[in-house]
């Protein structure tokens, strides 16, 4: 079978050849099995050991087997049909027809000493009855033994119950996501050495059927294909590491003290930063560059993505991976507040403002912050951006995931200036609260057990600290504590023995660097833009061509804009006059809705300045606001996707309706169209009925409603097998063409419905 056939294919692939099945239900029917080979089933029609002989077993060495092979049990399964009923018969036969015999285990408990190598592909019941060892015990013994060739081993759960738990926690393993939550809290209890193993879950109730069987073996062993494949990436980019860190080590060591001393010294006078920080982040760059330039390995790594990248093509791997989320977010986000960090630029706080908790990003640049060796810094107040989460998706707005991976928005048009002061007493302290506190009778400063702040900034604490100790102690009238021309409120929570301060601040964490710089320059393009009643494109790079508009049965010329970026035409536009004179020309003979387009062709959200020309010009690909204010006025605009220089346009206003030379406007009402060609419109039922098309109208069904001031009117559209319609500048000309009609039968003629406006 080409199913098996694929199940087999992947296991190859994979490297495994052995199967352990570990089922406390695994003989459930051994009584029975044995009492019909002894036979006591046997009847005038049927011989057991003919049977047998058949599917090349002989009955005397079955009798003496302590297991009976699956292909034996699914055939007696077959014939004797509600007698056997082992629950895992299925995947037991079609792991005899993956596996030879001889690499087939069954157990009913946890042997001791079984191992389970790479090349095992193993189905453990999560609940074994009458076993010392549990399922979980078990692989936590895995876990603590490596495998041969440092591949994973591959556990598959099997369980009737779809809920597992550790300790007080259940998972429902049918949950995708609650299911990987499982596998983690499993990885988590075990060794450090959890990572040789990969898991997943089959339930034995969608394994009653063979073909339900296959169906959920195939999503397993294709999870666990695609694990063994990832695994081998990240075990390459280890060596691509190791290799990496030894070489630049290696040239580390050719250094002499002196000379490295010298080099530290000089980076923390100029950046004051930390001896520490300054050559943990050294090293750590020339190993990162390295590691780019590592072309074997790294070829390695390109083959298993392609591999992996075939792999994902053709098959969907149905875990839910949490970690890669968390995985992001650590990337994002640092926490700072236990290393006792100085602050820093991208540093999250929580403040009061306006009487409630806000929280804020400090937007003042690292070398603002940084502490020469001397205690001091250039500046001494920071600026913060608050949170807004009423500004979402506004252009004033910067929108992130937070360290929890929910959002948070951070509004640039609403800013606060805080000294930086305050701000420095959250590193004293691993909850990150600004509390300056120490025991009465000693100094105020105590430097945390941090190696990474530098000399400077412990010169400046210890100075800070000690002053601002001493104010606090004087103020006796009101809990407002002064810094830089700026009042702070203060809890004083002091006793004979302690002295404690705590002012509103709260550092949470720190966005990094990278991610610190992108907010930054944002808001360094937001503060920094110039308001203007248009948009000027100063670059000039819009240029000039003429094209076509094709609008109502007409071609009209009109001077194009095209903007290009290398050969790629970024962006179309079409001069705003022209665009105004076509529409004049269509309508000539309408002032009042030449008229009442004007106010639509002046709005300024339409226009984007040519600045060479002076000329307004509308943007077909930028300005989706300017097309949608015009489609919400019924004017349609759209390029013609292979030609940039043409496009189509119509309106949906029609000034007279003309059917076979008479003018019948007056009995016409709710007239569309689109770009797609499409009308619809409501005509007068009795018109319809003088011209005798009334009984056409009813055998097709279009469907008849009343309108005040009209009557009854009927939908028609360019569906309709009555009229064709054609549009002539803002003339609708409806001709009678009943031959189509009669052409076709009754039984096949559309029902056509009502277009709604757009």
């Amino acid at each position: 079978m080409m199913e098996v056939e694929q199940l087999k294919q992947t296991m190859e692939l994979m490297g495994i050849n052995r199967v352990v099945v570990i089922d406390d239900k695994l003989n459930i029917d051994q009584q029975t099995i044995i009492d019909i080979l002894n036979g006591q089933f046997d009847t005038p029609d049927f011989n057991i050991r003919l049977f047998v002989e058949t599917l090349g077993y002989l009955i005397d060495d079955l009798k003496e087997n302590e297991q009976f092979p699956p292909l034996l049990v699914k055939k007696i399964s077959e014939h004797f049909p509600g007698v056997i009923k082992s629950e895992i018969s299925e995947l037991l036969v079609i792991l005899s027809q993956i596996f030879e015999k001889e690499s087939i285990f069954l157990f009913e408990c946890v042997q001791p000493g079984l191992i389970i190598d790479s090349n095992t592909l193993l189905f453990l019941d999560y609940k074994i009855e009458g076993s010392q060892t549990s399922s979980e015990q078990f692989a936590h013994i895995l876990a603590e033994k490596s495998t041969t060739d440092l591949n994973p081993r591959c556990i598959v759960f099997i369980s009737n119950n779809n809920y597992f738990s550790i300790e007080t926690e259940r998972y429902d393993m049918f949950d995708y996501k609650r299911r990987t939550e499982y596998f983690r809290a499993l990885r988590g209890t075990q060794t450090e050495n959890y990572k040789n193993t990969v898991y997943d879950y089959i339930s034995k109730g969608k394994m009653v059927t063979e073909s339900d069987t296959y169906g959920e073996l195939y999503k397993v062993f294709q999870n666990l294909y695609g694990s063994r494949k990832f695994f081998e990436l990240l075990n390459c980019m280890e060596e691509i590491l190791n290799k990496s860190s030894q070489a630049v080590m290696g040239k580390f060591h050719l250094l002499n003290a002196r000379s490295i001393q010298d080099m530290i010294k000089e980076k923390v006078v100029e950046e004051g930063i930390s001896a520490p920080t300054f050559l943990i982040q050294w090293i750590s760059r020339h190993i990162a560059k390295k590691v780019e330039q590592h072309k074997e390995t790294g070829n390695k790594v390109d083959r298993i993505l392609r591999e992996i990248n075939e792999w994902t093509e053709s098959y969907y791997e149905t875990h839910e991976d949490i970690v890669l989320r968390e995985i992001l977010l650590s990337e994002m986000w640092e926490e700072v507040n236990e290393r006792y960090l100085p602050v820093d630029f991208g540093d999250i706080y929580e403040i009061d403002y306006n009487n409630e908790k806000r929280r804020a990003i400090l937007l003042t640049q690292t070398c603002t912050l940084a502490v020469r060796n001397n205690g001091k810094r250039t500046g001494r107040v920071a600026m913060l951006a608050l949170e807004d989460k009423d500004k979402l998706g506004r252009k004033s707005a910067i929108t992130l995931d937070d360290w929890k991976g929910e959002k948070i928005t951070f509004d640039l048009d609403e800013t606060v200036s805080i000294p930086i002061s305050f701000l420095d007493l959250t590193s004293l302290n691993s909850d990150g609260k600004a509390v300056l506190n120490w025991v009465a009778g000693t100094p105020p400063f105590s430097c945390p057990d941090n190696v990474l702040w530098s000399e400077g900034y412990k010169l400046m604490m210890s100075e800070f600290t000690q002053e601002t100790a001493e104010k606090l102690i004087r103020n006796n009238t009101r809990p407002m504590h002064q810094i830089d021309e700026t009042y702070m409120p203060f809890t004083n929570e002091s006793t004979s023995q302690a002295h404690k301060y705590e002012f509103p601040i709260k550092r949470l964490r720190r966005l990094d660097q990278q991610y610190s710089l992108y907010v930054f320059q944002s808001a360094q393009s937001w503060w920094g833009r110039i308001g203007l009643p248009v948009n000027v494109n100063f670059m000039d790079d819009y240029k000039e061509t003429e094209g076509t508009i094709n609008a109502h049965g007409a071609e009209y010329q009109c001077s194009f804009y095209i903007k290009r970026r290398l050969n790629d035409i970024v962006d179309v536009g079409i001069s705003l006059d022209d665009f105004s004179r076509i529409l004049g020309s269509i309508y000539e003979d309408d002032a009042p809705f030449i008229e009442a387009l004007q106010p639509v062709l002046t709005k300024p959200e339409l226009a984007h300045l040519h600045f060479t020309s002076g000329k307004k010009i509308l943007s077909l690909k930028l300005n989706k606001t300017g097309l949608g204010f015009l489609a919400s006025n019924k004017i349609y605009v759209k390029l013609v996707s292979e030609n940039p220089c043409k496009v189509d346009l119509k309106v949906g206003k029609v000034s007279r309706y003309i059917l076979d030379g008479d003018d019948i406007s007056i009995s016409v009402v709710d007239f569309v169209t689109d770009l797609s060609g499409s009308i619809t419109l409501k005509v007068k039922k009795s018109l319809l009925e003088e011209r005798k098309l009334t009984s056409y109208i009813e055998r097709i069904e279009y469907k008849t409603n009343e309108i005040d001031g009209y009557g009854q009117v009927v939908t028609l559209s360019r569906k309709d097998k009555i009229f064709e319609y054609i549009i002539e500048k803002n003339l609708l000309r409806l001709h009678i063409s009943l031959e189509r009609l009669h052409q076709e039968s009754a039984a096949t003629a559309e029902i056509v419905h009502p277009v709604e406006d757009i």
